[in-house]
């Protein structure tokens, strides 16, 4: 049996876990920095153009959770054929990864292009706003294949053990992106001056680097030579089965998120300045987290691949040590530094007092949120992406937003209210999830 892993399922899973879990926190920072520059840049250009990039932006997480249609699907399979040893096979499920991939991207394209002035509607923003953020989009829109192509080569390496390689990819593309980003906003060295539109097209030129490099890497290791071009059902199937529940997961916190904000809305601007600010200081949490998650999708799938259980459940249960090793010092300085850290970003009274309550509530429920890293990455490592997505569903949708309006509401807790309802929200996912972990349907999931 050829032996396609990058990683050794023998050696101590704590080593395991780190070396695939460190360069997806590397890439995740990358992307966290290039948001941060884009951010500055088209700062310079006025407060409409941010607008118009934040809006922008709520549009392309919802695309983003989009991508694991494919990705899960992929990342599962691709890690039992890896650890199989099963190369013809992997072949097949990438050739059919990029069909789905290409077949999704290029009708969003379409679609969003054609329907993006609609689209703005919807946020109801300024005119200027609404000009900009079309013109941005529709770029973004066209750049769509390269950016779901790039998606697939990264969950086929992933899978295969390897995270050292989409990262230093990454890493060329957002650095690609950092230089384009002044270049052409600004016009400098007879670059054109786009504007916001420039911003657009350095971000969708990095999409095309990445796709381009991605499939070199994936050429050069021979896993799309004589690949099967015509579409497997069956595998498309598969691919399809895993990857819709996953997305359906994926896209119920930004649905959920544009909700909450509306809800928040009526607390004041300083209520929505506090919320914005106290969810982007704990993004740091997520960097770890991703990593944790990735390791145990494909430790769990290659352990599941040459049916060693007992495997996967040892990688589970050091991963959630790891998490609670890390997440308790972070969530203690958290909740003693809350008004230091909202302080940093804006001194209004108001907003460190009820970005503080944020902060305070919602760190106490992230302890759990570990629970959920550990549980639902093994399920969507296996496959069983159903259970994830029951439980966020139900978190999101039947917990999150009617309990924040009551909270909020009739319990006159206002803001505050909102934040319990986050907290409680995260209590019942970590629950859900638990509750179809321990069942084990995971470790009986075919593919």
């Amino acid at each position: 049996m050829e032996r396609l892993s990058f990683v050794d399922l023998e050696k101590n899973s704590y080593r395991n876990i780190w070396f695939l879990a460190w360069p997806v926190m590397i890439s995740q920072i990358l992307i966290t920095t290039l948001n941060i520059v884009d951010m500055f840049w088209i700062g310079k250009l006025g407060p409409s153009p941010v607008a118009s990039i934040a809006i922008a932006g709520s549009i392309m997480w919802v695309i983003f959770a989009l991508t694991q249609i494919f990705y899960a699907g992929n990342l599962a399979m691709v890690a039992r054929f890896a650890g199989r040893g099963e190369k013809e096979r992997i072949k097949t499920v990438v050739s059919n990864s990029f069909i789905i991939a290409f077949t999704i991207a290029i009708f969003l394209s379409v679609s969003g292009f054609i329907f993006a002035p609609s689209i703005f509607k919807l946020f109801g923003a300024e005119e200027i706003v609404s000009k900009m953020g079309i013109g941005y989009i529709k770029i973004i829109f066209l750049a769509l294949p390269f950016f779901f192509g790039a998606f697939v080569v990264f969950a086929t390496l992933t899978a295969l053990g390897d995270t050292k390689t989409p990262t230093k990819i990454t890493a060329v593309a957002c650095l690609f992106n950092i230089l384009l980003d002044p270049l052409l906003i600004f016009g400098i060295w007879n670059f054109p001056k786009l504007g916001v539109n420039g911003a657009a097209v350095a971000t969708s030129s990095a999409h095309f680097l990445a796709f381009i490099l991605g499939i070199y890497v994936l050429y050069k290791r021979r896993y799309i030579q004589g690949m099967v071009s015509k579409i497997n059902w069956k595998v498309l199937g598969n691919i399809l089965k895993i990857g819709i529940p996953a997305s359906l997961q994926g896209i119920t916190r930004p649905l959920t998120g544009m909700i909450m904000f509306r809800i928040v809305a009526f607390y004041g601007t300083k209520a929505i300045a506090a919320f914005g600010i106290g969810g982007r200081t704990l993004g740091i949490m997520f960097i770890y987290l991703t990593g944790l998650m990735t390791s145990t999708q494909t430790l769990v799938g290659q352990s599941l691949g040459v049916k060693r259980p007992e495997k996967a459940e040892d990688v589970v249960k050091k991963v959630l040590l790891i998490g609670f090793v890390i997440q308790i010092p972070i969530i203690i300085l958290y909740f003693l530094f809350a008004p230091q850290i909202i302080s940093i970003f804006n001194t209004d009274h108001d907003v460190i007092r009820i970005g503080t309550n944020y902060l305070r509530i919602i760190t106490l429920s992230l302890i759990l949120i570990v629970f959920t890293t550990g549980f639902a990455g093994a399920q969507t490592g296996a496959g069983d992406t159903k259970p994830p997505m029951i439980a966020s569903v139900a978190a999101n949708w039947f917990i999150k937003i009617p309990s924040a309006y009551i909270i909020a509401n009739h319990l006159h807790l206002a803001s505050k209210g909102v934040w319990i309802a986050i907290a409680l929200s995260v209590l019942v996912e970590s629950i859900i999830v638990s509750i179809f972990y321990y069942r084990g349907g995971w470790k009986k999931k075919k593919i």
